[in-house]
C-alpha cells in the first residue's frame, strides 16, 4: 500500500489535474492569512511539531490552542484603552472623564508592567521545557563520572577506565525523566594538564557548567566534597562501596560499579527537574523571538510610568507597548 513506485505513481497522475505538493509549512501560512491562527498559535504549532516528551508536548499543545494568544490579546486591548484615555486627557476637560482617570491609567500600567516582568522571569521554566533541561556530570578526573552517566542514560555512550583523561570531550545524551527532556552531559574531569586536547576538553566541560542548569558535582571518598550546595548543584559522593561510614551531610552517596545510590540519585535530580520547571502549567510559552518582543513592551511601559504627568509622551510609549505585543500576534 505505501510503496514508493506506488505512491509516486499516484503523484504523477495527480499533477496531470494541475496538483501539487504543498509547500512546508503551506497550510499554516495560509490558517495565518486568513485568521484562523496568529503567530503566537503558530510557535505552538512549531513546538509541538518538534515535541519528544509529554511535557513538551502539553506546553505546546496549550500554545498553539490559544491559551498565549488570548493573554497577549487581552495585554494589547488593555494597552489600547490607556493609550486612549492618555490622549484623552489632552483632548477634553476634566469633566467629561472619568474621575481620576491618570492616576487610574497609571495603576492599569504598572500592573502591565508587573505582568510582563513575571511572563519574562517564567522564560527559564519555558526554555527549559522547550529546548530540554542542561544537567551537567563535573568533577576531577578518574571519579566515575562517565559510569554514572552511562547508568543514567542506560548504555555504554561513555567510555569508562581506570586511567585519569579518559573522557577529553563532552559526550551527550537525551533522556526523558517525568516526560521532560533532559539534555545530559558528561564532561572532560578538570585538573592541570600539558596535554593541548585534554586542555580543549577541560575547557568545554566549564562552558557546560555555564550553560547547566542542573550540575551533578561527583566525588570521590578520598577528595573533598563540599556540603554548601549552590540551589542547581546535587553533590554526589562515587565509589561509595570502598568505605564503611557514609555520613556527611547534604550529599548523595553512589556506587556506580554495584548501583547503590543511583535511586537517591535520580530523586534528588527529580526534584531539580520540578523545581525548575514550577508553574509551568500556567507560563505562557515564550521563545527567543517572543522574549525580545515582550522586553521592549516591558521596556516601553517603563518609559510610559516614567513620563510623568506628561500625557502625550505617555500615551506614544504605551501605543508602542502595544504594536509590540501585536507583533508578537502577527
Amino acid at each position: 500500500h505505501g510503496a514508493p513506485a506506488v505512491v509516486n505513481a499516484v503523484f504523477e497522475f495527480l499533477k496531470t489535474f494541475d496538483m501539487r505538493m504543498a509547500t512546508p509549512g503551506e497550510f499554516s501560512r495560509r490558517a495565518f492569512y486568513n485568521n484562523k491562527m496568529d503567530l503566537a498559535d503558530i510557535d505552538g504549532l512549531a513546538a509541538l511539531l518538534d515535541a519528544q516528551t509529554e511535557q513538551q508536548r502539553k506546553h505546546a499543545l496549550k500554545s498553539m490552542l490559544g491559551h498565549d494568544s488570548n493573554i497577549y490579546n487581552t495585554w494589547r486591548e488593555q494597552m489600547v484603552d490607556i493609550s486612549a484615555y492618555a490622549a484623552a486627557i489632552l483632548d477634553y476637560d476634566a469633566d467629561d472623564l472619568p474621575a481620576n482617570i491618570g492616576e487610574t491609567i497609571r495603576t492599569r500600567t504598572k500592573k502591565l508592567y508587573q505582568e510582563i516582568d513575571s511572563a519574562l522571569r517564567q522564560y527559564k521554566t519555558s526554555r527549559a521545557i522547550r529546548g530540554g533541561i542542561n544537567v551537567a556530570l563535573v568533577g576531577e578526573t578518574n571519579v566515575g563520572k562517565s559510569s554514572i552517566f552511562n547508568y543514567l542514560a542506560g548504555s555504554n555512550r561513555a567510555i569508562v577506565s581506570d586511567i585519569a583523561g579518559t573522557t577529553r570531550d563532552v559526550v551527550s545524551v537525551t533522556i526523558d525523566i517525568d516526560g521532560f527532556m533532559i539534555n545530559l552531559s558528561d564532561t572532560a574531569g578538570i585538573r592541570e594538564t600539558d596535554d593541548e586536547i585534554e586542555s580543549i576538553g577541560i575547557e568545554r566541560t566549564r562552558t557546560e557548567i555555564e550553560n547547566a542548569d542542573i550540575i551533578i558535582h561527583v566525588y570521590t571518598p578520598n577528595s573533598v566534597a563540599h556540603s554548601d550546595l549552590h540551589n542547581n548543584e546535587i553533590i554526589v559522593i562515587n565509589k561509595s562501596d570502598t568505605i564503611k561510614t557514609q555520613d556527611t551531610p547534604n550529599v548523595i552517596y553512589t556506587s556506580a560499579k554495584s548501583g547503590n545510590g543511583i535511586p537517591e540519585l535520580m530523586n534528588a535530580l527529580r526534584k531539580k527537574i520540578h523545581e525548575i520547571t514550577n508553574g509551568a502549567e500556567s507560563a505562557l510559552s515564550i521563545n527567543a523571538r517572543t522574549k525580545s518582543l515582550l522586553a521592549d513592551t516591558q521596556n516601553e511601559l517603563s518609559k510610559a510610568l516614567m513620563s510623568g504627568d506628561n500625557y502625550d509622551i505617555f500615551a506614544e510609549h504605551v501605543r508602542r507597548s502595544a504594536d509590540s505585543i501585536g507583533k508578537i500576534l502577527g
